[in-house]
């Protein structure tokens, strides 16, 4: 999953160039003012044809920066949610370069670009080959019995620097990486350990061809079932619904999940009305009644 804040106020449509290439599991917010409110035709067509997940924030611009200062509020806000993920700024403006800074230093996949265009994508590598060289074969001299031609001088060849791809599968990189999995168990410690290990740019194309291999928190345990056909979590949702009958606040909670109609939006609610800790905590408990609600 990716996440994409887009300074509509700053790059306008040009910004929105390459919102076709991105999938189901993105996210685009588009903060906007009433200083940039309006979208031609054609890019409000290619918004709705994107497979992308899109939402729009209208900001309150009665101070200066006042749509920036919003942006990059709602990122602190996604990262703690969303710690393992990737986040682009969609902006030419500079001043987003110190909020990058910041959480690039604290171990968050995080970039600034001015349209969609220029998302990097994970390709498979090439591995690079030394090009072949004609052999320069010694000149030749006249024979003697007792003199013996030059030997040959072989010049050492300088090693090549394999791509991510290639030394995940040499036995070396198995080594490697089993190692590092074994002793980071989630997504955020393995990408730490290789930029530790390898540096930031070789350990991010490392940790990009193997974080597949790990999950971002422990799988759960599966649910008890009646039924061999019976597909639907009941210990889960029962387990959720005797968490909730628990708390004194049962009522006020029941409303709220009746009132808002996607995840995010109760989410927001519990976590305004009890904290982030219990919010949180709340959410979490119920969050396998919430199937008929919008969102991840």
């Amino acid at each position: 999953m990716a996440f994409y804040l887009i300074d509509y106020e700053n790059v306008n449509k040009d910004g929105m160039r390459g919102i076709s290439q991105l999938t189901q599991s993105d996210t685009v917010c588009i903060f906007y003012s009433e200083n940039a409110s309006t979208m031609t035709f054609d890019l409000h067509e290619r918004i709705n044809q994107s497979k992308a997940h899109i939402t729009f924030e209208k900001v309150d611009v009665k101070s200066k920066n006042a749509l920036d200062f919003q942006l990059v509020s709602y990122l602190g806000y996604l990262i703690a949610t969303n710690p393992d993920e990737q986040f682009t700024i969609i902006s030419k403006d500079t001043g987003y370069r110190a909020a990058t800074r910041f959480w690039q230093l604290r171990d968050v996949t995080i970039t600034q670009m001015h349209d969609l265009t220029e998302i990097p994508v994970v390709s498979p590598m090439i591995e690079h080959t030394e090009p072949e060289t004609e052999e320069t074969l010694p000149e030749e001299t006249p024979v003697e019995p007792v003199i013996a031609a030059d030997p040959v001088v072989n010049t050492p060849v300088t090693p090549t620097v394999v791509s991510a791809e290639a030394f995940i599968h040499s036995d070396e990189g198995k080594k490697v990486i089993e190692e590092l999995i074994a002793k980071n168990r989630t997504k955020l410690e393995l990408n730490n350990a290789l930029v530790k290990k390898y540096g930031s740019t070789r350990g991010g194309e490392i940790y990009n061809q193997v974080k597949s291999l790990v999950k971002s928190e422990p799988a759960p345990e599966p649910a008890v079932s009646s039924s061999k056909n019976d597909k639907e979590p009941v210990a889960t949702v029962s387990s959720a619904d005797s968490f909730l009958s628990a708390q004194k606040d049962e009522e006020e909670i029941r409303a709220m999940i009746s009132k808002y109609k996607t995840k995010q939006g109760l989410n927001n609610a519990l976590i305004k009305k009890f904290g982030n800790s219990r919010g949180g905590e709340i959410y979490k408990k119920i969050k396998p009644l919430l199937k008929d609600k919008k969102g991840k």
